[in-house]
């Protein structure tokens, strides 16, 4: 038996499972991968600011 097992974990923002230690960044977030990591952040600002929820504009794309 290990000392650390691998746990399955549902991302907070697209439902993905995925493994306890492969989560995107350190916080209670608890997402997949960087967009949805970016996309928890977004609703948390709303949050703090007692706003309802509304997509966020897309960032420009850069033209090389």
């Amino acid at each position: 038996m290990a000392l650390w097992a691998v746990h399955p974990m549902f991302c907070t923002i697209c439902g993905k499972q995925y493994d306890w230690h492969c989560g995107y960044g350190w916080s209670e977030s608890r997402t997949c991968g960087k967009d949805c990591h970016g996309e928890w952040q977004w609703r948390y600002t709303l949050s703090v600011m007692g706003k309802e929820y509304y997509p966020r504009k897309q960032e420009a794309e850069v033209v090389k």
